[in-house]
């Protein structure tokens, strides 16, 4: 009977009574949740006397469950949904080995009595499980676990939420630290094309500094070379005055020379034909 298989829904049915299910001392050691499923009037389950070490996460689909009997079992721990059994108003869980419940029992607002007795987390917390000894004790227990659970639900939000948003200042702080560091490449950026353009421009104005000072330097050559040849060409047309006038005097000085030879030789002339004449003058007298 310690198979789940064996638990047939006619076997189950025959164990039904109104809206009750009784599967204690029956050896179970597995819930058989899906036979169980289909008869969703049973609100009263008691499957204590067992040896159910975990119940399947599938045992959270009995969501018409109002009361639960899992007392003197081997269970360790519950579904992490088991909260989604919202309308139990009473579970007993004596005698089991359970340290701690899942954070989904805060949703438990129906429950109104729960017996943790003799499972560890009556040692763990004691001022929260308290005894269960009495039905009063019992239903403070179900009060205690519930806002317990909530409070540590509340704290975890909230650590969430710091850590959350301890992550988005860090988020926006690095993202800050990167706009800064993009602006600032950004600006060295610019302070660097600027300064390139300056020295750009230095560069250009120096070039057009050499190229005016090669332009004139070229002009000045040109200039004294121009210079040199227009001195040049009056020392050679001075020089050829010169030597015209030279020659010119020359031819002048020759010119004055032959003619005053020409006079001397025409007076020496005149003067030989006059003595001629006169001689001959003389002569014809004479004869």
């Amino acid at each position: 009977m310690a198979d789940d298989k064996s638990w047939t829904k006619e076997k189950i049915k025959s164990r039904i009574d109104g809206n009750e299910l009784d599967l204690s001392l029956c050896g179970i050691s597995k819930v058989p949740v899906n036979s169980l499923l289909p008869f969703s009037k049973i609100t009263v389950l008691d499957l204590s006397c067992n040896k159910i070490h975990i119940l399947p996460d599938s045992f959270t689909k009995l969501t018409n469950l109002i009361q639960l009997d899992l007392s003197k079992n081997s269970l360790t721990e519950l579904p992490v949904q088991f909260g989604e059994l919202i309308k139990l108003k009473k579970i007993d869980l004596l005698e089991n080995h359970i340290s701690a419940l899942p954070l989904s029992f805060r949703l438990l607002k129906n429950l109104i009595w729960l017996d943790l007795k003799g499972n560890p987390i009556q040692e763990v917390l004691p001022s929260v499980v308290g005894d269960c000894l009495k039905p009063k004790e019992c239903q403070q227990c179900a009060t205690n676990i519930i806002s317990y659970h909530e409070d540590v639900y509340q704290q975890l939000v909230e650590k969430e939420r710091k850590k959350r948003r301890k992550e988005e200042e860090k988020v926006t702080k690095q993202l800050r630290e990167e706009d800064v560091l993009r602006q600032r490449r950004k600006e060295e950026k610019k302070r660097r094309n600027e300064e390139k353009k300056s020295s750009q421009q230095q560069q250009n104005e120096c070039d057009d500094q050499n190229t005016s000072t090669e332009s004139m330097t070229s002009t000045k050559g040109n200039n004294t070379e121009k210079t040199s040849s227009s001195s040049l060409c009056y020392r050679c047309f001075m020089f050829l005055s010169l030597f015209l006038v030279v020659v010119g005097l020359a031819v002048y000085v020759v010119y004055e020379g032959n003619v005053i030879a020409i006079k001397q030789s025409a007076f020496e002339s005149k003067d030989k034909i006059i003595s001629h004449m006169n001689k001959l003058f003389k002569d014809t007298k004479i004869k």
